[in-house]
């Protein structure tokens, strides 16, 4: 059974982070699930809490959800979901690492893969995968797969081209 780490941020995505979630699971997959998100939430579903994020980047969430923008403070959130990352790759506990997301998710997904030895399965799926301003700071020189949401979208209802 291939073992998925499918890394997102509930505050914003819980719906399609649970849709995801089923269609890997009822293919077959072990699902562990790691919120990064930036804000406070009610959500549930995540096996790894955006609190569990941030105490692994040695920050207290609140420090975090209080800042009024990201960039000041991911730093701490993306040190922690890598450790997490690597200490289950380390532990043969994921087979592959996935995510969703828009521009920023993209960015923070991208530097969380680039750790990961090369071969290893990185798939990330992305509002802004196709923009070719983004490529280079998303993926590098690393053998990251990145699809566009966008484009899926828009191929499965038949509502046009793709942007």
């Amino acid at each position: 059974m291939p073992r998925v780490l499918l890394v997102t941020s509930l505050d914003t995505r819980p719906d399609e982070a649970a849709y995801r979630k089923t269609l890997l699971e009822e293919a077959g997959c072990v699902v562990a699930v790691v919120d990064i998100s930036m804000r406070e939430h009610t959500q549930s579903g995540a096996d790894y809490t955006c609190s569990d994020v941030a105490r692994e980047g040695k920050i207290a969430f609140r420090e975090v959800s209080s800042h009024k923008g990201t960039a000041d403070i991911i730093e701490p959130m993306l040190k922690g979901c890598t450790k997490i990352a690597k200490r289950l790759y380390e532990d043969h506990s994921i087979d592959v690492i996935c995510g969703f997301g828009g521009a920023s998710n993209t960015l923070f997904l991208s530097s969380v893969m680039r750790t990961l030895p090369f071969g290893f399965p990185k798939l990330i799926l992305s509002s802004s995968a196709a923009v070719p301003a983004y490529a280079g700071d998303y993926y590098g020189f690393k053998d990251i797969a990145a699809d566009s949401i966008a484009e899926r979208v828009c191929t499965m209802t038949g509502s046009g081209d793709a942007p």
